[in-house]
């Protein structure tokens, strides 16, 4: 089968199997209303959709075999908490130990960055166990959350995921990489996040929800290691999100809030504060996704590292004052 007509199965697939778990969410009452000011759309909407996702991408790693069974079953319950906290909710403290711990399991079966490429030169730079352990788990942890942060705009995460698989496809499909399956699994994640992506523009019949939001985090932080540590790799794809969401747990911390408070201090949502509207943020977005996309199959790690560096103090200064005259002095 050719990876054209694969895709476009996954991409179906995914949009057909969506229907049935929107009438099974809308049966079990799992539905997000628009009780709250940061809430933007007008009617009761699933918030079960990320489901859809996870039951294409399961087919997806058993087509494939990327996934041991034991690895498998420990990235659904990312998928699983996320879920959860959808249907009935969860403390965010809670949610913060279960994913720890989930991603703990997963160090102990392999999934565990040992080593990255060294910017300065040829070779790489190796951790030892105890610092392994604690990279590989705050990695593990980040990236979902970063995910389930992200995902407060109509087809935002899901259309940055479209774009994400397919440049970590471009990548591993590369002369020097050469990992075709890792390519293939790349392509997977895409098409069923097109699938989702379909229901979840603008306006969105659909969320992805903490399920879906966690469950594709976690395959993308999954991926990065098991394709030969591309932590720099996957960092520049995902600079944006990384770097608002630093700064802005960052911000509540120092106001003594919670990290996982709600709050409308995300870029996305200061941008919608400022006139932009939905369409512009996306484009913004994936712009900016597909910009670093490029820069992260064409440059090396030393010009990777230096990029992010200019990304991240760039970011912090236009996130201070966005943030600071619309949050800040409102």
């Amino acid at each position: 089968m050719s990876a054209i007509l694969e895709y476009l199965l996954f991409v179906l697939a995914t949009y057909l199997v969506f229907y049935p778990v929107e009438r099974f969410a809308r049966n079990l009452g799992v539905l997000d209303y628009p009780n709250h000011p940061r809430k933007r759309h007008k009617t009761p909407v699933t918030s079960w959709g990320g489901l859809a996702i996870m039951i294409s991408l399961n087919v997806a790693v058993l087509l494939t075999g990327l996934i041991d069974p034991t690895q498998l079953m420990i990235v659904n319950g990312f998928g699983l908490v996320g879920l959860v906290d959808d249907w009935k909710g969860i403390d965010g403290r809670v949610k913060l130990v279960l994913l720890v711990l989930l991603s703990a399991m997963l160090v102990t079966t392999g999934i565990r960055i040992d080593s990255v490429s060294n910017p300065f030169s040829p070779g790489l730079l190796a951790f030892g166990g105890v610092t392994a352990i604690i990279i590989s788990i705050a990695w593990l942890v980040s990236i979902p959350v970063i995910f389930n942060f992200l995902d407060g705009v109509d087809g935002l995460v899901s259309g940055m995921s479209v774009l994400s698989g397919i440049f970590i496809a471009a990548i591993s499909s590369m002369t020097l990489v050469n990992q075709p399956d890792l390519a293939r699994f790349g392509l997977m994640i895409s098409a069923t996040a097109f699938g989702f992506w379909l229901v979840n523009r603008p306006p969105a019949k659909a969320f992805l929800g903490d399920g879906g939001s966690y469950f594709l985090g976690i395959l993308f932080a999954v991926l990065a290691i098991i394709s030969g540590t591309k932590i720099a790799t996957a960092l520049l794809i995902f600079t944006l999100p990384i770097l608002d969401s630093l700064i802005v747990i960052i911000r509540r911390l120092l106001n003594g809030q919670s990290p996982f408070r709600a709050d409308r201090s995300h870029l996305h949502f200061v941008l919608l504060d400022r006139g932009w509207n939905t369409w512009q943020v996306l484009g913004l977005y994936y712009g900016l996704t597909t910009i670093f996309g490029l820069i992260a199959i064409y440059a090396t790690t030393l010009l990777k590292l230096v990029i992010l560096l200019l990304a991240g103090l760039l970011s912090v200064v236009i996130m201070i004052r966005l943030v600071d005259n619309i949050v800040i002095k409102r």
